[in-house]
């Protein structure tokens, strides 16, 4: 076995040494941050812990902080769902700042959860997964992803059965959530507000690209209803058992997923759906073209050149070193 295994991981070597070949070596990806990015998100929990648990003190703090730090930040929220090891939103970021926002939201909830089970340590896993939708067609495949979340976990059968902070498509656009100031953690800090309110927003990217409201809402509940079915199906193909709403409240938070899960796969940057094959390959090339402004920028800014203007978009060398960057396009 030995030398089989030895034979194997030097051609894996040899294999890998020849794609590389003659390919640029990247870092780690940048986040491109430029203002109206539709953002479907997926942040989770360290270690696969069941700290968001559906319990009414989680839902109500979560819809308290979610709420501040949509208000706080300028950004419209179209679709949530809260797991109890992950939470998906789908958001309009206006001014273009959604890593403020997502860095307030993972600190709040995190400082709840500590104070709450009295814990230490990391919550969130670090560099949430954001893929920004191109096409309206997109952001109506990520919403209905996201509120058949629940159906995909195996937690419940249906999405309404969902005991915790989940949207509706109905809620997009007329419905507002108000919650209260949590005692734990943030009872007594005199500078948040006693409550918070969040209106739900309706994408109006969809009512342009549908010509109307309701066959925007027409398309959203048609594919919900694909998503589902496809959750389902997937569920009893695997053999998997629904936990149902009473046993995911009583969950001990400290206990582990034990569910089979891929580790470091690659996600996508953006969500193509409704692109033509040209506009595809289009995106792509725009993407790559300014990963390569970015590295041409870093390599004079580590030679010393004063005075680089990074490509649009740059968000650490703007935000934490006080570099330019390039007006966003309008």
């Amino acid at each position: 076995v030995a030398p089989a295994m030895a034979k194997a991981s030097t051609q894996s070597k040899s294999g890998s040494a020849t794609k590389r070949k003659g390919k640029k070596k990247r870092g780690p990806r940048k986040v491109i941050v430029l203002p109206n990015q539709v953002i479907f998100g997926s942040v989770r929990i360290a270690h696969r812990r069941y700290l968001l648990r559906p319990t009414r003190e989680m839902k109500q703090a979560f819809t308290y902080f979610v709420a501040y730090c949509a208000e706080k930040w300028n950004v419209a929220v179209y679709a949530l769902c809260v797991m109890s090891n992950h939470y998906h939103p789908v958001i309009k970021d206006r001014d273009g700042v959604h890593p403020h926002f997502f860095r307030d939201l993972n600190r709040m909830t995190a400082q709840y959860i500590k104070a709450t089970y009295n814990t230490r340590g990391q919550v969130f896993r670090p560099k949430p997964n954001r893929v920004v939708c191109l096409h309206p067609e997109a952001i109506v495949d990520k919403i209905a992803y996201t509120l058949a979340n629940p159906v995909s976990a195996g937690a419940v059968r249906y999405p309404e059965e969902w005991p915790g902070l989940r949207s509706r498509i109905d809620d997009m656009g007329r419905t507002t959530w108000t919650a209260k100031r949590p005692e734990a953690f943030f009872g007594k800090r005199r500078t948040l507000p006693a409550t918070a309110s969040l209106t739900l927003s309706f994408p109006e990217e969809l009512e342009t690209h549908y010509g109307s409201r309701e066959a925007a809402k027409h398309a959203l509940k048609e594919r919900l209803d694909h998503h589902v079915k496809n959750a389902q199906a997937q569920v009893r193909q695997k053999g998997w058992r629904y936990l149902g709403a009473e046993r995911a409240a009583k969950q001990d938070p400290f206990k582990q997923a034990r569910s089979w899960e891929v580790f470091d796969t690659l996600v996508p940057a953006f969500a193509t759906r409704g692109l033509s094959h040209e506009e595809r390959i289009r995106a792509k090339q725009t993407y790559r073209a300014w990963h390569d402004a970015y590295d041409e920028c870093r390599r004079r800014f580590l030679e010393g050149e004063a005075n680089v203007v990074w490509p649009a978009g740059t968000w650490a060398m703007v935000q934490h070193f006080g570099q330019k960057a390039e007006a966003p396009p309008s």
